[in-house]
């Protein structure tokens, strides 16, 4: 499940029964939970001034990819800012 802080004060529930959450920040950055593992990633340097609609959807598009070879969250969450980070640098 992906959300951002905003959406998940909406929801108000622990994490609605999903294995594991990517929680985004933003330009701060995120955290992604998954059981009892917390994995904090940062948001990598962008152009300062775009559009970053979709910028939500490419990091947890990227994350599920990597998480689907890999079992380290925090590895899946850091190439996924990394993703996010050109995505937005395209846009700029």
């Amino acid at each position: 499940m992906k959300a951002s802080v905003r959406e998940w004060s909406l929801l108000g529930a622990p994490a609605c029964g999903a294995a594991e959450l990517a929680l985004t920040r933003g330009i701060e950055g995120g955290d992604v939970c998954a059981g009892e593992t917390r994995a904090p990633w940062r948001a990598q340097p962008a152009v300062t001034h775009c559009d970053p609609t979709g910028a939500g959807d490419v990091f947890f598009a990227a994350f599920l990819v990597h998480r689907h070879h890999t079992a380290d969250v925090a590895s899946a969450a850091a190439l996924a800012a990394r993703v996010t980070s050109e995505f937005l640098q395209d846009r700029g």
